[in-house]
């Protein structure tokens, strides 16, 4: 009996033996994905207009006919992402040479952080990536200096010390006021870009009208660009200046507070209302086109799709003097919840909120505002309902602004304000090229890279996958064969 029991195990302990060693044979190897050896970058920023991507590279795997290549980038202040296929090259000794043109005019903005990789898509489905690189797009016709002062990240080419400290206490003191008197509170922060003329400044934008400004802002990515040379404090021109800064702030803080898209209207008008040193003169114009077939009805004003293509002095004034006479009308706390209602709900619209404030129509608005305009008077309702407001103390934390994922069409981002509609969801690359903004691509900073390096699976790493199998095999089998012989020995000592 106990020969017989011995005898089954040591058949079991055989087959097992004999199956292990069957399968171990047949293993196969693992294959290596395909690396890439970068052998030259050659990048190039043409300031205003695009931004050139160039780069050799040595796949570890030889470049079918079907082979592609695309360039992955985020424009990391826009929080958007997006893949564009690029030019692709062949040279001798399996060169790949790839290029791509970022057309940036109306698209990228002064000191938007751009990070990209190259993906090489191989005949067979396979893919290698490049580490992802960094690139900072900018006026680099100048010797730019930096300096962050308090929440301002401040660029200058011209003027000391004393110069970007002012510009640090301008900044920080109208964030204070739009704090205090419209319970507006923002820790984003804000990139200030200051030209010391207006011609190279403006030289980004295309359209004509836009290139008359003495400042910019692009809420969505927290930049601003602005004319403020050096100049005598108390002088007109400082003034001016200094209203413009203020203005342009005024924009990228209301913005970042609500956190959702601000129509045109409301967006200007506010900080055109909320910084204007000579009300009175914006009064005066909407006056005179009052009755005229140059004004702007309040139903078209408020509803435009195209607001900077309107007569923008009357647009400005008009919806400046609009939120004025809501401030005479029923005191500024009227404006303070209009942004805290609208800032609350999704689906309702910043007109419709006022409207519901006042229990009025955009008609009756239009008409009390029209009058008040004229001689002062205020409606009885409205005049009743005024009261001194009492000083605001803020107690709400901002939330952080839901950018959208795609960048809207720049015209509305130079024009200061982001758009009323969704934004476009297509990129505006190379026309014959450009794919829809891909997903998230998941990209993190690498290190700076050199010739030679490698990129993709590491040479550590293949060696790992490749020649330790062997090794592997065949520590296997000679276990294997000892635990063979071992089981033989144990046989014939109970035969």
């Amino acid at each position: 009996m106990i020969n017989l029991s011995v005898r089954k195990s040591v058949g079991l302990l055989l087959a097992l033996l004999l199956f292990l060693l069957v399968s171990g044979f047949f293993v196969l190897p693992v294959a290596a994905a395909p690396s890439l050896e970068v052998i030259k970058r050659e990048n190039a920023l043409n300031y205003p207009l695009s931004i050139e991507f160039g780069i050799t590279l040595r796949p570890s795997v030889t470049a079918g006919p079907k082979t592609k290549a695309d360039l992955e980038y985020q424009l990391l202040n826009s929080r958007s992402s997006h893949t564009a296929r690029t030019t692709l090259t062949r040279q001798p000794a399996n060169l790949l040479e790839l290029a791509f043109k970022l057309e940036a005019r109306d698209f990228v903005f002064t000191g938007e952080k751009v990070r990209y990789r190259w993906v090489i898509t191989f005949d067979d489905g396979s893919k290698a990536t490049t580490d992802s690189q960094d690139l900072l797009y900018f006026d680099n016709r100048f010797e730019w200096n930096d300096a962050t002062r308090g929440l301002q990240a401040i660029h200058w080419y011209n003027g000391g010390p004393e110069f970007v400290d002012d510009i640090g206490k301008l900044a920080e003191n109208q964030r204070e006021k739009l704090r205090q008197r419209f319970g507006l509170i923002s820790i984003d922060l804000y990139s200030i870009w200051l030209y010391d003329r207006q011609d190279p400044m403006s030289q980004v934008f295309k359209d004509p009208e836009i290139r008359n400004f003495l400042g910019v802002a692009s809420p969505l990515q927290r930049v601003t660009v602005l004319l403020f040379p050096p100049t005598t404090p108390g002088t007109n021109r400082y003034s001016s200046y200094v209203n413009t800064l203020e203005h342009e702030l005024t924009h990228l803080v209301l913005n970042s507070y609500i956190g959702r898209p601000i129509p045109n209207w409301f967006d200007e008008g506010f900080a055109t209302f909320a910084t204007e040193p000579h009300p009175e003169i914006r009064k005066a114009i909407v006056n005179k086109a009052a009755g005229t077939d140059t004004f702007i009805p309040l139903q078209k004003l408020v509803t435009a799709s195209d607001f900077y293509s309107l007569n923008l002095n009357l647009a400005y004034s008009e919806a400046a003097t609009l939120l004025g006479y809501l401030s005479a009308a029923y005191n500024e706390k009227i404006l303070v919840d209009t942004i805290q209602q609208y800032r609350r709900t999704g689906g309702t619209g910043i007109s419709r909120v006022i409207t519901n404030l006042t229990n009025t129509t955009l008609d009756e608005l239009e008409k009390n505002w029209l009058v008040w305009l004229k001689d002062g008077t205020l409606p009885t309702t409205a005049s009743a309902a005024a009261s001194p407001s009492p000083a605001l103390v803020p107690t709400e934390t901002p939330v952080p602004a839901a950018l959208p994922l795609t960048p809207p069409a720049f015209p509305t981002l130079i024009s200061e304000t982001l758009p009323t509609a969704t934004p476009s969801s297509t990129a505006p690359v190379s026309a014959a090229t450009a794919t829809p903004p891909a997903s998230t691509t998941g990209m993190t900073p690498g290190p700076t890279q050199t010739s030679g390096l490698k990129i993709g699976v590491s040479p550590k790493n293949n060696l790992a996958v490749n020649s330790l199998l062997p090794l592997v095999a065949i520590g296997g089998t000679l276990l294997l064969m000892l635990a063979l012989g071992l089981t033989l020995a144990l046989f014939r000592r109970h035969n």
